[in-house]
Order: structure tokens, then sequence, then C-alpha cells
């Protein structure tokens, strides 16, 4: 990787920011500072569009299902050849674009249809959501009374909801449009 250039871009930016301000939290925090100096910040279109003049760079930058933000920009620019390659982590949720992108080959262009990808597509099983157990067990440490579930299906929600409610808890799973009153 040493003879690769490295570019963050969207929120990775912000968030390797976010984590260099609080790297005492960090298991390695020399590594990480010098995986830092290591990279570029994209700094924006045009910074972008010249990525995509040069050849072998490595552009990380985080979609959640490629939904939206600079990786749709890049994955509408980079899908038709085969010397580039699309790599995408975690869950990728049914109708997503990046379900698409894994299970049919194809990607959304300019909104004006699909096009096939040629580039090389791989998933990788990464996560940084953690399981019910998890869950159930980070509430139980911090001694939670009351928990509004988000960032879910409607069913594991309510599902959620209710083993929390048989523990005695007060749980909600607001939908979009939901209004919710938070008291100290």
């Amino acid at each position: 990787l040493d003879s690769y250039p490295i570019f963050i871009d969207g929120m990775a930016r912000k968030v390797s920011s976010i984590l260099l301000k609080y790297k005492s939290m960090l298991k390695d925090p020399k590594l990480y500072e010098r995986s830092l100096e290591a990279v570029v910040k994209v700094d924006g279109r045009r910074m972008r569009k010249d990525l995509l003049k040069t050849r072998q760079n490595i552009i990380v930058t985080p979609a959640g299902m490629l939904k939206g933000g600079p990786a749709r920009f890049y994955l509408r620019r980079m899908c038709r050849e085969a010397r580039n390659g699309i790599f995408l982590v975690s869950y990728q949720a049914p109708g997503s674009t990046g379900r698409v992108v894994l299970s049919k080959g194809t990607a959304p262009v300019d909104g004006k249809g699909k096009a096939r990808i040629k580039a090389r597509v791989e998933w990788f099983d990464l996560s940084s959501h953690t399981s019910r157990s998890g869950i159930l067990s980070l509430i139980e440490e911090l001694k939670a009374y009351e928990v509004i579930i988000v960032h879910t299906t409607l069913n594991g929600g309510l599902s959620l909801a209710n083993i929390l409610r048989n523990r005695g808890l007060k749980a909600e799973v607001p939908t979009t449009g939901d209004i919710i009153e938070i008291t100290s």
C-alpha cells in the first residue's frame, strides 16, 4: 500500500478528526496518528474530479449502503472500468444501491438508468453495529430506564422494545416524522 496514495472523503474526514480529538480512547493512538499522516483529505468536488483523472489511488468514503454522499459520485464514475475496485462493508439492505451493486452488478447513473458494473466488486462482512445481546448488555451496563430505538427495521425495533418492556424499561420505536420529547 505504500506505493498508492490514500485519500479519505465524506464522513471519513469528519470521523477521522473526531477520533483524533479523542485519541486517548483508541487502543493505539500513535498508530492512528501515523495512519492519518499517510492519507490526504479530499476537500471538494474539484479534487474528487482530479482524483479520477489519475491512476492507482485508494479512496475511502463511507456510504451507508451507497445511499448518498461522495461514494455515489465515485460509484457513477468508476463502475464502468475493470481497472477499478468497489469494496463494500457492512450490511446492505434489500433494495439499497449497495445490495443492487452486489446482487445485480448494476449501478444508477445520473438518474437516467443503470450501468453494468465492470469494476471489481467485493463485500466484506465488517460492521460497526453490535448484536442484540450487545445492545442489551450495554443498556444493562448503563442502567438505562428509558430507551429510544432507532436505526433498525420496524420489526427488529418492536421486538427489542418488547424485550426491554418485559424487563421493566420504557422503550419507544419512533418512525419518520415522530416527535419525541426528552426531559431530564
